[in-house]
């Protein structure tokens, strides 16, 4: 058998490392992401109900299409959230009865590349949940 498919041989996990000097670090993206969702959410409360108290369709609608792309975040997260279980559940299923070096070389792998296969996989869904969308807008009209 090669050194290279030896399942034996390393044991290591990718590991991604960072250092933070006493704290002193103010996390933007965190405190950026928190805004962004609040004026949502304020917007929201304030802005659906004052467009069906005047009968303004046109914020409605533009409304009802923030709140579509708010959930297709929302689910793009999730994804995010879950893809290493599904990636395991499929490594699984589709190796069943390959022997478990097979499996534990590809699980391997994949955590190796997970945050390169992260960012594919937002781009991959992004896409996918634009053309989804773009072709219900035209299907519906």
């Amino acid at each position: 058998m090669s050194i290279a498919l030896d399942p034996n041989r390393s044991k290591s996990k990718a590991v991604k490392i960072e250092i933070d000097v006493e704290g002193k670090e103010t996390e933007w993206g965190k405190i950026v992401w928190s805004l962004i969702c609040s004026v949502f959410g304020i917007s929201i409360y304030y802005l659906l109900p004052l467009s069906l108290l005047t009968f303004n369709l046109a914020l409605l609608i533009n409304i009802f299409f923030w709140i579509l792309i708010g959930l297709l975040v929302g689910f793009i997260l999730l994804s995010l959230n879950v893809q290493y279980l599904f990636e395991r559940f499929i490594v699984y299923t589709v190796f069943y009865i390959t022997g478990s070096a097979t499996r534990s070389l590809i699980l391997k792998n994949l955590a190796a590349h997970r945050i390169k296969n992260r960012r594919t996989s937002i781009m991959y869904s992004l896409s996918m949940a634009f053309i989804i969308f773009i072709w219900m807008a035209t299907r519906v009209s």
